[in-house]
C-alpha cells in the first residue's frame, strides 16, 4: 500500500484537515517482481538470449550472447542483426522476421551464423514474437545455442557409414 497525506492549511495558518490518498501497488510489486525473476533467467542462462526490433536492430543481449558470438552488449545494441548472418541466409533471416512481424508462429531451426571475429557458428535458433499488452508485435525474442560439435559428429558418423558402405560394395 502506497499512502501520501497532504496537510491543509486554514488562512491563519493552523492545519484544519489531512488528505489522505491511498494506492493499493500489490499487483504493481507483483510485476515487477516478475520481471526481475525473468531478467535473472535471461541474465544466467546458458543459451545466447536477445531481442530484435521489428526492422532487424539488435535491442537486448544477455552474458551467454556475448559468449557465443563475440560481441558486447555495448556493441551490438543499436545495431542490425545481419552482422550475424552470413551472405547465404540473409533472405531466410529476412523472411523468418516478416512472417513473425506479421504475427506467426515461433520458428526454430539450425542454421549458420557469424561471430565478430568472422568466424563461423553453427545454431539451434527458436525466434518468437514479442507483443505489448494489446496484442501488437513489437519485436523478436531469439534464443540460440551452439550445435556446432554435433552437427560436426553427424557429418563424421555420415562419412563413416558412407565409407563402411562403399567398402561393403567394393
Amino acid at each position: 500500500m502506497y499512502v501520501t497525506d497532504t496537510p491543509v492549511m486554514g488562512a491563519d495558518g493552523c492545519l484544519v484537515a489531512v488528505i489522505g490518498v491511498s494506492v493499493d501497488v500489490t499487483e504493481r510489486r507483483a510485476g515487477e517482481e516478475a520481471r526481475r525473476r525473468l531478467a535473472a533467467i535471461v541474465e544466467g542462462s546458458g543459451d545466447a538470449i536477445f531481442g530484435v526490433s521489428t526492422e532487424g536492430t539488435v535491442t537486448s543481449w544477455n552474458p551467454a550472447a556475448m559468449r557465443l558470438f563475440g560481441y558486447t552488449a555495448q556493441e551490438i545494441i543499436g545495431r542490425p542483426i545481419s552482422l550475424l548472418t552470413p551472405a547465404g541466409p540473409v533472405a531466410d533471416s529476412v523472411g523468418v522476421r516478416a512472417r513473425l512481424n506479421a504475427g506467426g508462429p515461433p520458428e526454430h531451426s539450425e542454421t549458420e551464423r557469424r561471430r565478430q571475429d568472422g568466424s563461423v557458428v553453427e545454431v539451434g535458433v527458436t525466434v518468437s514474437s514479442t507483443t505489448d499488452e494489446t496484442g501488437q508485435v513489437v519485436g523478436l525474442s531469439v534464443v540460440a545455442h551452439d550445435i556446432t560439435e554435433r552437427r560436426r559428429a553427424v557429418r563424421a558418423l555420415e562419412a563413416s557409414r558412407r565409407g563402411l558402405a562403399e567398402g561393403l560394395a567394393g
